[in-house]
């Protein structure tokens, strides 16, 4: 099935049941390790090694080493890091950008958990290029931008760095109707920020990273003897209540609810609706193909039919309320 799969997402980087990565012996990064990797989860960034699977970039030059983040769940949520390789998987059928996501374990740990590539090759390993976090630019635009708690995020300030990158608004147009799709609520400040290169740095040349950090997404916190509760009323109960996390604009008193925000969006921004519908635009069919196949790989926390039917039932159920308003002007 994997090659039905592949024809689906334009034949990206995906992995067969059979390719589980092992990362037990690849090299550690600690400096990255310690300091980097931002949030709630266990994680450690570590050096792709030599040899392996061909989706991963392999340390073939000795003058260049792909780093990535062995991503576990919470202990709470066991089947958290599934979320990160279904948002990756269904990211390439909809032509919005995601990090490669792939299922791993670490031998010597017994644990499993998500693989994810780093999307910027890191100064001065790479080409020049850097990565500078959203938060960043949000304490420099707004003097007593309180980081931790993130209550001041909002669009409005957001879109005044739209002069550092082109298709500033097609991007953003995209990550907020995935987001919107797998239900990330957790799109914080740290969570999206601009790649560049030091020699462009003057001129503006930025891009705008792709929506990674999606653990907290496609009802992750849900456990799995809770799973047959949500019948059709349940669903559309559970995903008309998630909020976003940016705010339209400062002065807003709370954040909105997710949905409303793209009515925001829309209402202040309609020449993106039509890209905002062909995102949609997929069948259901496909995405339950990509999603069950992950079934099938034979790791300690394997994804069971339930909760990847769970996945499919709330993506389709966001699909339609997208739908409705989108295609209400």
């Amino acid at each position: 099935m994997i090659n039905g799969i592949i024809s689906l997402v334009s034949k990206k980087k995906l992995q067969a049941y059979n390719q589980i990565v092992d990362i037990s012996n690849w090299p550690i990064d600690d400096v990255y390790s310690g300091m980097y990797p931002k949030g709630a989860r266990e994680k450690i960034a570590c050096f792709c090694p030599k040899e392996g699977y061909e989706f991963l970039i392999l340390n073939r030059d000795s003058k260049y080493r792909h780093r990535y983040l062995y991503k576990l769940s919470r202990s709470a949520y066991p089947s958290q890091f599934w979320a990160e390789i279904v948002a990756y998987r269904f990211g390439c059928l909809i032509g919005v950008k995601v990090p490669p996501a792939f299922v791993a374990i670490n031998d010597k740990d017994h644990n499993c958990g998500a693989l994810i590539e780093f999307f910027f090759k890191d100064y001065p390993y790479g080409d020049e290029q850097y990565y500078v976090d959203g938060g960043m630019f949000m304490k420099k635009l707004i003097p007593d931008y309180d980081l931790k708690k993130g209550t001041q995020h909002n669009f409005e300030t957001v879109e005044r760095l739209r002069v550092l990158c082109d298709n500033w608004y097609e991007e953003w147009a995209k990550i907020f109707t995935f987001d919107a799709l797998i239900g990330n609520t957790d799109r914080h400040q740290d969570n999206w920020g601009l790649i560049g290169k030091l020699r462009d740095a003057t001129h503006g040349k930025f891009v705008l990273s792709p929506a990674f950090d999606n653990g907290t997404s496609l009802g992750h916190e849900i456990n799995e003897e809770n799973l047959y509760k949500f019948n059709t009323n349940k669903v559309s109960d559970y995903i008309n209540r998630g909020p976003n996390h940016m705010k339209w604009k400062m002065t807003d008193e709370k954040r909105p609810l997710m949905f409303d925000f793209i009515r925001m969006f829309c209402l202040n921004k309609p020449e993106q609706r039509e890209l905002m519908l062909k995102c949609i635009s997929f069948s259901i069919d496909n995405v339950r193909e990509l999603i069950y196949e992950l079934t099938k790989f034979d790791v300690k926390c394997r994804l069971s039919e339930k909760r990847a039917e769970f996945m499919v039932q709330l993506i389709q159920a966001r699909q339609a309320k997208l739908r409705e308003i989108l295609e209400n002007k």
